[in-house]
């Protein structure tokens, strides 16, 4: 039996990356995703995976994200230079997720963002996109990777905010800039 494999028990304390730990989803709820992406900027200059509603070009560029960051756009136009996943697609997000969190290592977590949540439930229902991301904090939780998911908190009712936070570590723009920092 392999020791090193992250469990349910253990996969969330098996390593600290900028205060964040491998196998927890972070709800990052502020009013741009820039917090965010500013984090996962520090988190993945390894590499790391993408999933945005933005152009991934533009992400990138705003951001500084290295080459070594694969990336995704949330589109319904599918082709061309960009690699896109429709939003309808949820179970391509999944098998994505459940691709990239495997090549996390304890001294390496894979770090993860999935920017445009308001988006996917404009697309599916609530209920269908509140599942994935409970499969999504399957495959983060039992393994070396971590993912971050920002919101806008207004965007959402109440009771789907309460939802997301059973499943995820809710932080404000003031958590994540203490997280970097190192004063959390």
């Amino acid at each position: 039996m392999d020791t090193d494999a992250p469990t349910q028990e253990n996969a969330g304390q098996a390593s600290s990356q900028n205060g964040f730990k491998s196998g927890n989803i972070y709800l990052v709820k502020a009013d741009t995703p820039k917090y965010a992406f500013r984090s996962f900027a520090r988190l993945s200059p390894k590499g790391g995976l993408a999933i945005t509603r933005k152009l991934p070009t533009q992400v990138k560029e705003d951001y500084g994200l290295g080459d070594g960051v694969e990336m995704y756009w949330l589109s319904t136009n599918q082709g061309g230079k960009v690699k896109t996943i429709p939003p309808t697609k949820l179970m391509e997000v999944i098998n994505l997720v459940d691709t990239f969190v495997k090549k996390g290592t304890p001294e390496q977590p894979i770090p993860m963002i999935l920017e445009g949540l308001e988006f996917l439930v404009t697309q599916n229902q609530w209920l269908t996109t509140l599942r994935t991301i409970n499969f999504i904090y399957e495959k983060v939780s039992t393994n070396y990777a971590l993912l971050l998911l920002p919101v806008r908190p207004d965007a959402l009712e109440p009771l789907q905010l309460a939802n997301l936070e059973v499943e995820c570590k809710p932080l404000g723009p003031m958590d994540v800039q203490d997280l970097i920092s190192g004063r959390k």
